[in-house]
């Protein structure tokens, strides 16, 4: 008998303990589903790219959103198959390097795909065609439409300075890209197409990445992220990926941990500068390969360092809103230093003092110009640019006269 009441009591207590967990569990499907109804589900905003790491900025989107992108496995002919993509071999295959980076003039500001910059080039090889990279200031973030953002701004006025309706200004930059990326951007998708000039704005996304991101200098800022993609096999990062409590929760810790991060650099003065001296030097590296590659490849070349409203904000005398304001004017001024002959040269331009004083309101956030700040962009980036122009075209016209003269007697001259 006592055995008997002794086997009812537990299995009394495993019963209550299965309805327990029963109860429990189906409070966290209640709450999961109530959390995705109000917040969504987890979701990214970037496909992954595997030349640039990012592709573009898409908003929430789900991993299968994601996949339908022009940045997409499907995109460049890879087929799903259990426990891999597949690249399928046939006509559509690419042929060129050039395919992958196509999306950089697909963005929701561009004026010119890639097959119409191409188109253009076999049409009018006689045009003159300036190319922008950088990140999202450079393709025009927070302008109202296509008409108002600085670049189609710069294209018409070059072509009513020259009297040309042949130059182009084509936009091939992207959100939150660092100046590694940029460099990849011009190998890749730039100097291929020829360019005449180029034009990289940029600047503040390699200090961001650093302070705020916890991204190695010239490092994407989402690298640790996909380091913890690939890497992470535990619990939580299928939860981080699977539930929407769980992806709020590990993400409010993240924002706390890079939070942390930035403090520290600014409570230690040698940690912060260090960072500083970092990216300065991976910054300065990059461009200068930029700047000397055009000058060997007979292409004009401008750098274009981008205003930041925490530094238009000192430089204005008033108190700061951040605690990483002497970061950013260390960061800032070491560059500066370090292009001093370039500045001279008119190779690079100091943009950050646009926004100060009473021009403070042309930020429509932080970091992006309103489209008084477009104009007031196109304005100084035309300034340098038309120069540039100018030497292009003459450049073009000296190389038809010299195709056009006959050649030195004894000279055969190549078709």
């Amino acid at each position: 008998m006592r055995a008997t009441a002794r086997l009812q009591r537990v299995a009394i207590a495993w019963l209550h303990a299965t309805l327990v967990g029963v109860a429990c569990l189906c409070a966290l499907l209640v709450a999961e589903l109530g959390f995705r109804l109000v917040n969504g589900a987890p979701h990214r905003s970037r496909p992954f790219e595997p030349y640039y790491l990012s592709g573009d900025f898409y908003g929430s989107q789900t991993v299968n959103g994601l996949l339908e992108s022009p940045e997409g496995p499907e995109r460049y002919g890879y087929s799903r198959h259990f426990g891999v993509f597949l690249s399928e071999v046939g006509a559509s295959m690419p042929r060129s390097v050039l395919r992958r980076s196509d999306f950089l003039f697909n963005h929701y500001l561009s004026r010119y795909a890639a097959t119409d910059i191409d188109r253009i080039a076999r049409e009018q090889p006689g045009s003159i065609r300036v190319f922008v990279i950088g990140g999202s200031v450079a393709v025009g973030s927070s302008a109202s439409s296509k008409d108002k953002v600085w670049h189609a701004l710069l294209e018409k006025r070059l072509q009513r300075e020259f009297h040309r309706e042949d130059i182009y200004v084509f936009n091939g930059a992207m959100g939150a890209f660092v100046s590694t990326q940029e460099r990849l951007a011009f190998d890749l998708a730039v100097a291929p197409r020829k360019p005449d000039v180029v034009i990289d704005l940029n600047g503040a996304n390699d200090v961001a990445a650093v302070l705020h991101g916890g991204a190695a200098p010239g490092d994407p800022i989402q690298t640790g992220a996909y380091y913890e993609y690939f890497y992470d096999t535990s619990l939580i990062r299928w939860l981080f990926e699977n539930s929407a409590i769980a992806n709020y929760a590990i993400t409010r810790h993240i924002d706390r941990l890079q939070a942390r991060h930035l403090a520290d650099l600014v409570a230690q003065p040698e940690k912060g500068r260090q960072a500083v001296d970092a990216i300065v030097g991976v910054y300065t590296e990059n461009m200068r390969y930029i700047l000397e590659r055009c000058r060997a490849d007979r292409v004009e070349a401008l750098v274009v360092l981008q205003p930041h409203e925490v530094l238009s904000r000192q430089r204005s005398g008033l108190a700061p809103n951040r605690t990483d304001t002497d970061l950013w004017s260390a960061a800032y001024a070491g560059i500066l230093r370090g292009f001093a002959s370039e500045q001279a040269e008119r190779r690079v331009a100091d943009m950050s003092n646009l926004m100060n004083g009473d021009h403070l309101g042309w930020y429509a956030d932080m970091v992006h110009p309103n489209d008084d700040g477009q104009l007031a962009v196109a304005d100084f980036v035309f300034d340098y640019a038309k120069d540039a122009v100018t030497a292009a075209i003459a450049r073009k016209r000296a190389l038809v006269r010299a195709l056009a003269s006959p050649p030195p007697a004894g000279i055969i001259r190549s078709p």
